[in-house]
């Protein structure tokens, strides 16, 4: 019976702890018991388990699925543990509350016979008691009461689940969600100066054929300024610029990126599929060099050239754009 005197939402989470990572439309805990929850693919970035439980990647690596292979693992109860530590830090109770829940955490999930008992080293379960039952200076959120058999607990659950959860992805190949690269400088947990400058070999489709549709539509912009005004600096310029930024370090610098991110995300957009492509940097530096040639022609005023030039860079981009062939990564 869970105690009355916390809140409607902790009372929710006691009642029902697989609701930390759960959706209202997953499967009953008998359908997921009966299926294969060993997600299998290529995996680009590494993943460590505080990414999962802050929920920093996208499926099937993000917190829900980690969740539901918990279940299968029958160590949902050490994960719903760790969530509940790691909420009641995140965001503290009241007083008064805090020490509801506490007595609530220790009943369900530290006492022997509690419905949710985790399995961890006696000794440090034993130290926590005794801390718990000796003194009240723990009733405080800021006193870090559950610091040590939270660590206890993390590292069981480190080398147990999350070892054989993860390590049945490959990591050979590189295929990064395009919004954690867009957004490299934000993503403390997984930024490393060494991967700045990578180009990656697979790129989601949809982004493919966004970035090709944006640039479709940018060079027939080009021709249009050349045929009514026969100049097209800040456009040539922008394709030029942009192009080089991500021939350097991938969609990272690159404005066109960061402005599909930004206008996919509400859009909610998941990647099926993705495009390989080993020659990828190559070919955008060579259109660094057409679109750098094209401003050298439109200083020179050599019009006509640059028409056929941008007709050349759009045929190429096209040919691109449709031939852009689908590789599903998860296997």
């Amino acid at each position: 019976m869970v105690d009355d005197n916390l809140s409607l939402e902790w009372k929710e989470i006691f009642a029902n702890p697989r609701c930390l990572w759960r959706k209202d439309t997953d499967e009953t805990s008998e359908q997921v018991a009966k299926k294969d929850h060993y997600v299998q693919g290529i995996l680009g970035c590494r993943v460590s388990l505080e990414g999962i439980l802050l929920n920093l990647y996208d499926e099937p690596v993000d917190l829900r699925h980690f969740g539901l292979y918990c279940e299968t693992e029958l160590t949902e109860d050490m994960l719903s543990f760790i969530l509940i530590v790691q909420r009641i830090k995140d965001a503290p109770p009241e007083f008064q509350e805090y020490q509801h829940l506490v007595n609530e955490i220790v009943k369900v999930y530290l006492q022997q016979g509690g419905s949710l008992e985790i399995n961890v080293e006696v000794k440090k379960k034993e130290q926590f008691l005794a801390q718990y039952r000796s003194n009240d200076k723990w009733a405080h959120p800021q006193y870090g009461l559950f610091d040590g058999i939270s660590k206890a607990a993390m590292n069981s659950l480190q080398f147990n689940s999350f070892a054989r959860f993860i390590h049945h992805f490959i990591y050979e190949i590189d295929i990064p969600a395009i919004r954690s690269q867009t957004f490299w400088c934000c993503n403390c947990h997984e930024a490393s100066c060494s991967r700045f400058f990578t180009f990656p070999v697979f790129q989601g489709l949809s982004y493919t054929r966004s970035l090709r549709f944006v640039e479709i539509v940018l060079c027939t912009l080009i021709v249009f300024e050349l045929i009514m005004f026969e100049s097209c600096t800040y456009s040539c310029g922008y394709l030029a610029i942009t192009s080089l930024a991500r021939a350097i370090c991938g969609p990272r610098l690159d404005v066109t990126s960061l402005l599909i991110v930004i206008v996919s995300s509400p859009l909610r957009i998941k990647e099926t599929g993705y495009v390989f492509d080993e020659n990828g940097r190559f070919k955008t530096l060579i259109y660094v060099f057409l679109s750098g040639s094209m401003l050298l022609l439109q200083y020179m005023q050599v019009t006509h050239a640059q028409v056929s030039l941008v007709c050349s860079y759009i045929y190429s981009r096209l040919t691109g754009w449709l031939s852009a062939q689908s590789l599903s990564p998860w296997v």
